[in-house]
């Protein structure tokens, strides 16, 4: 593991990591995008001799490039941290890389849903869908969105663009993984994509219009009223998603 001149390691603590996310607005300071690295800037890594959150700041890859090769500032890059564009704008956001042509595999728990426009629909309305390409030489899109138990919506993904909001405790994405809290040991969603066509969605909750969906990593799980609970295990839906009246 590298370090710098003083001993210190690159390897940043999961609670300062987790306070630079949260003052940070969960995305880049500079541009708002989702994906992120954490970067020391006061004072810049090798003259740090210990990990202080307030000295670390959250910036996409290019903007990273951009500072390490001296064309973002380090008073951009102050000024920014002290205004997170994240926080002004209440959200963070992401799009996913899904192949041109390649149709989108999801995988809810246990269960996979292949080739199914509606993969969940709850009542009258789809919930989980993916659409076709919008023009030629465009890919698929995944659209649905998630929530806490009381219904408030954590997150959405918008035709392959993730947005959650910053009102959430912690979101935190750890290579191709994304995980949202709404509290220390409350996770509303946990995720990871696989490009060129595939998404797991190991738990999440959604709450729409009296009805309830939940997921872990073995089953996905369905009620009409909260309180009782049907169970699906390592079904696979093809061409026809789950309903649920």
């Amino acid at each position: 593991m590298p370090r710098n001149r003083f001993g210190l390691s690159r390897n940043i603590p999961s609670p300062v990591k987790r306070e630079v996310r949260q003052r940070c607005g969960f995305g880049c300071v500079v541009c708002g995008a989702g994906i992120y690295d954490y970067e020391h800037f006061a004072p810049e890594f090798q003259h740090a001799r210990f990990h202080d959150p307030n000295g670390i700041t959250l910036l996409c890859p290019q903007c990273h490039q951009r500072k390490t090769r001296r064309r973002l500032s380090i008073d951009t890059v102050e000024s920014a941290n002290a205004d997170p564009v994240c926080l002004r704008s209440g959200f963070v956001s992401e799009p996913f890389d899904f192949a041109v042509g390649h149709p989108i595999e999801v995988f809810l728990g246990a269960n996979v849903f292949r080739g199914c426009g509606s993969l969940i629909t709850l009542g009258e309305t789809p919930v989980l869908s993916i659409g076709p390409p919008s023009e030629v030489g465009a890919p698929f899109t995944l659209s649905t969105f998630f929530s806490d138990v009381a219904g408030r919506v954590t997150c959405v993904i918008d035709q392959n663009v993730w947005r959650a909001a910053t009102e959430n405790w912690d979101i935190e994405w750890s290579g191709p993984r994304l995980i949202v809290r709404r509290g220390r040991r409350d996770i509303v969603l946990d995720l990871t994509v696989e490009p060129p066509g595939r998404i797991r969605i190991e738990r999440f909750y959604l709450q729409f219009q009296g009805r309830h969906l939940r997921s872990n990593a073995e089953m996905l799980e369905f009620s009409g009223d909260g309180v009782s609970w049907g169970q699906m295990v390592c079904m696979q839906f093809n061409g026809v998603g789950f309903h649920l009246p």
